[in-house]
């Protein structure tokens, strides 16, 4: 069945719906769309011409719904991939100190847990172009290859070095893992079903921030810090044997670009000055106040003319190559795009700094162990993961996401406010009632960025507007961390001198770790030092503020799309 719907300027687009698709393994629904841009139609003579461009956007694209017994054993394999190459951020922070005393390289730490998130966050925009060329299934059969790779060498590492190169590898796979399981959500899921898919799978976030310290914690005694990675293979399997028997790739009827005409439409040059400007910001944020002081050169000519030069320069070759670009300028100002990319930046920025140093709280200000601190975190993620499934369940009837996302962004303002609140002597009802408050506000709209980049977008955008998103929540997780630490690192040098006599100095302190403070200070110093760390989280709990009310004004700007018989994205102006 043809039927031709005329464009606004008159151009012509071209719906081939057959009704059923028979496949041998499973029954699936099949949607053909033709996705010639309506503002660039392209001649036999532009293809062929010396000059010839390849614009992705003339593409006839097959996408396979699948029924939901091959859905569900698919959305199990992708939150596996999601859960470990998340899992892989937060499991080594247990690890560190035995690993370090393994390979006497102290100085080291920075770039255990710098160099996978660097990695990870420069090449997502870079995987999201390399998605819209290549074939889905095996682009991410090929990342999730790296991914393993990366963990093997750091599981067989007999040095610091080669511990770090395999650190680095794994962030490379993660971020094409990452971008490629909310493609694959794009394309094989329907409009209504993605809310509940992206559900379970985005949760896995929250599940491995509060899992891997635990689980970190657990191998390192019990077996070898080298467990924390001989298990991403055995995770990481899972997900390649769901995407290989029940995920089929779209297919690009009408893309007659070669493998090499492929590569040059890549923009090499503008993701290389994006990985560039991402390492100097990163390095500047990781190893400042802390390897090298802020004050220190490398840090200042990293922040002050690395990072902005190459951002700068950046911003020059999108615009130069428009819709061709790594991050197309339209595509990223359209308005939804941007206010979810926007949303998802400070969101995660909220989450890692409650997710990181709550146990903190738990460990300094009460003394519990780092697997008790865990446990007391649960309240936190429970109040992620449960809000979320009911969204998922209730949006398909709902239709609008926007309102869920303002409401969420209310809670996770007031949340965030009330830990702020808490005190040396805190009872469980406030330090467990704030979490849930704070996650609840999380949990009601986590997914719903994507869920609302993949309704505005054509299918042929989802690999570059799922990957800009990434970025962003990524970018801002990482940000912020380290923010956060500079701040409670700068208040204890302040603060301890205040509170402690002397000859204990701040430097002493931090030295003696947060779980060994009670063993190392005696009783009569011990009530200022507590007094010290409980100022100094209150004000890292401070950024969650202001970055939760950002998240709340984030919202406000993303259209309001309905999901309910929604059949295919179509894209609006800004």
């Amino acid at each position: 069945m043809n039927n031709m719907i005329t464009g606004s300027k008159g151009a012509s687009h071209t719906f081939r719906i057959p009704d059923v698709v028979e496949d041998e393994s499973q029954a699936i629904m099949l949607e053909t769309r033709s996705l010639r841009s309506i503002d660039n139609p392209i001649t036999q003579e532009d293809r062929n011409g010396s000059e010839k461009e390849a614009i992705e956007s003339d593409i006839d694209m097959e996408v396979y719904h699948l029924e939901l017994k091959a859905m569900v054993p698919l959305i199990l394999g992708l939150m596996l991939a999601m859960f470990v190459v998340a899992l892989d951020n937060t499991i080594i922070a247990t690890a560190i100190p035995k690993l370090t005393a393994e390979f006497v390289a102290l100085l080291d730490v920075g770039w255990y847990g710098s160099i996978y998130i660097l990695c990870t966050v420069a090449l997502q925009p870079t995987f999201g172009k390399i998605y819209s060329f290549w074939d889905t299934k095996y682009t991410f059969l090929t990342a999730i290859f790296i991914f393993e790779v990366g963990s093997v060498i750091c599981a067989a590492a007999t040095s610091s070095n080669m511990f770090i190169v395999g650190r680095a590898i794994s962030g490379c796979g993660a971020a094409g893992v990452f971008s490629g399981v909310m493609t694959i959500v794009g394309y094989a899921a329907r409009v209504e079903q993605r809310p509940a898919c992206l559900a379970f799978v985005v949760s896995m976030f929250a599940v491995s921030a509060i899992v891997g310290p635990l689980l970190g914690g657990v191998l390192t005694d019990k077996a070898s810090w080298r467990w924390c990675f001989w298990i991403n293979p055995l995770i990481g399997s899972g997900a390649v044997v769901a995407v290989i028997v029940f995920f089929k790739s779209p297919k690009r009827h009408a893309c007659t670009l070669t493998p090499i005409e492929k590569a040059r439409e890549m923009d090499i040059p503008g993701s290389a000055l994006l990985i560039g400007g991402c390492t100097c910001l990163l390095l500047a944020l990781q190893q400042g106040g802390t390897r090298y002081a802020w004050a220190d050169a490398r840090i200042w000519g990293l922040l002050a003319i690395g990072f902005p030069l190459l951002i700068a320069l950046f911003i020059y070759q999108q615009i130069r190559r428009g819709e061709r670009a790594t991050i197309p300028p339209g595509l990223f100002m359209q308005r939804t795009v941007l206010s979810c990319s926007l949303f998802a930046f400070f969101q995660m920025a909220t989450v890692f700094v409650h997710v990181f140093y709550l146990p903190f709280y738990f460990q300094s200000i009460q003394g519990v162990s780092a697997i008790d601190s865990g446990i007391r975190s649960i309240p936190y993620l429970l109040a992620n993961v449960v809000p979320a499934i009911v969204v998922a369940g209730v949006l398909p009837k709902a239709g609008y996401y926007t309102p869920f996302m303002i409401a969420g962004g209310i809670f996770a303002v007031v949340g965030a406010g009330l830990l702020y609140t808490l005190k040396v002597d805190s009872p469980a009802a406030e330090w467990i009632g704030y979490q849930i408050i704070a996650g609840f506000g999380v949990g009601l709209s986590a997914q719903l960025p994507i869920v609302a980049i993949q309704t505005i977008l054509k299918p042929k955008d989802y690999p570059v507007g799922n990957a800009i998103y990434l970025f962003f929540q990524n970018l801002g997780g990482s940000i912020t961390i380290s923010i956060a630490q500079t701040i409670l690192q700068n208040t204890l040098y302040h603060e301890i001198p205040l509170a402690v006599p002397s000859p204990i100095s701040a430097q002493d302190v931090i030295n003696a770790g947060v779980t060994n403070l009670r063993e190392s200070f005696p009783s009569t110093v011990l009530a200022g030092i507590l007094k010290a760390y409980m100022t100094a989280i209150n004000r890292a709990f401070a950024l969650p503020i202001a970055m939760a009310a950002l998240t709340l004004i984030s919202a406000c700007f993303v259209e309001w799309k309905s999901v309910k018989g929604q059949k295919t994205g179509a894209a609006t102006g800004v």
